[in-house]
Formats: C-alpha cells, sequence, structure tokens
C-alpha cells in the first residue's frame, strides 16, 4: 500500500463522513497516525499540514 492508496482510502470514507466534526476529527486522526506509520515519520510536518487543511474542510465546525 503506497500513500496514493491511503490517500483514496482516505478521500472515499471521509466523502461518507464528512458532515460530522467528530467523526472526521477521529477518521483524521487515525489517517494521520496510519500515514506516519507507513512514512517512518519522515513525513509529519507535511501530515500535519495536510491534516489541519483537511479539517478546515470537513465537519460541522
Amino acid at each position: 500500500m503506497n500513500l496514493d492508496d491511503i490517500k483514496n482510502i482516505v478521500t472515499e470514507k471521509v466523502a461518507e463522513l464528512s458532515k460530522d466534526e467528530a467523526t472526521t476529527d477521529t477518521v483524521l486522526d487515525k489517517v494521520q497516525e496510519v500515514a506516519e506509520k507507513a512514512t517512518g515519520g519522515k513525513l509529519g510536518e507535511h501530515l500535519d499540514t495536510a491534516r489541519d487543511f483537511l479539517d478546515s474542510k470537513l465537519g460541522g465546525e
């Protein structure tokens, strides 16, 4: 599984749950955790930025 696969899975799941802030936060946290493990922690700052961007676009808050 590569980062594109992870992105595609996340995109699908987030679209399903995108209106519930608590759920989107939980999903984004889990995805970030998986991505950090997959990259060996080398992209931490980039993953933080991506997570924050997605959080600003999803959920109810």
